[in-house]
C-alpha cells in the first residue's frame, strides 16, 4: 500500500536502481508521486534490502492509449538473471490487465529482450519537443 511508502526514499531507491539510466530528480519524483496518488509501485526485498523496484503511473486514458505506464523499473546489480525484473513486471501486467506501455532506452538490449519476451511489442518511435 502506497500510505506505507515514504516518497523520498522511493525517488532515492528508483534512481539508485537505475544507473546509469536516470531522469532527472524532479522527473523521478513526479512519476513516483503520481504512482502513488494513482497507479502502483512494486519493490522486491530480500533481508529488508531494495533489490528492485516498479513504478506504474495510470495515464488518465482507457482506449486512446494503454491505461498505465510502467515508468521505471530498476533491479539492483547482482540480480541480473534471478527473475527479479521478471517478477516485477509480471506484477505490473496482473495488477494493470495488461493495459501497460513502457519505454526503453534504445541501447539497453537486454532489457528489450526481456519485455519481448514477456509479450511486449515495438509499436511507436517516441519524439520529444526539445525546440
Amino acid at each position: 500500500k502506497h500510505q506505507n511508502l515514504d516518497k523520498d526514499e522511493v525517488v532515492a531507491s528508483t534512481r539508485r536502481l537505475l544507473e546509469p539510466y536516470n531522469d532527472s530528480v524532479g522527473e523521478t519524483a513526479d512519476a513516483v508521486q503520481k504512482a502513488m496518488d494513482r497507479g502502483f509501485i512494486f519493490k522486491a526485498t530480500h533481508n529488508g534490502e531494495v533489490q528492485g523496484i516498479c513504478i506504474i503511473v495510470h495515464m488518465g486514458f482507457e482506449t486512446f492509449i494503454p491505461t498505465y505506464h510502467l515508468a521505471y523499473i530498476g533491479v539492483k546489480k547482482g540480480n541480473s538473471g534471478r527473475g527479479v525484473a521478471t517478477e516485477l513486471i509480471n506484477q505490473a501486467i496482473e495488477k494493470t490487465g495488461g493495459k501497460l506501455s513502457l519505454h526503453v532506452d534504445r541501447p539497453n538490449g537486454r532489457a528489450k529482450k526481456l519485455y519481448e519476451k514477456m509479450g511486449f511489442v515495438h509499436m511507436y518511435d517516441r519524439m520529444l519537443y526539445k525546440g
